[in-house]
């Protein structure tokens, strides 16, 4: 487990929220499907990494 990898993983996890959050532009539910996948795979990494 390495702090560098946590650390990264819980800052994409943080983009992808922001960009969830708070689109730059105009956004169709698919697009919003393949952010949350995103956010899942990063969140699945961070998880096997604490755990």
């Amino acid at each position: 487990m390495s702090a560098d990898e946590m650390l990264s993983l819980a800052r994409q996890i943080k983009a992808l929220d922001d960009e969830l959050e708070c689109p730059q532009g105009p956004r169709n539910t698919r697009q919003y499907i393949l952010l949350l996948k995103q956010v899942r795979r990063c969140a699945v990494s961070l998880a096997t990494l604490v755990t």
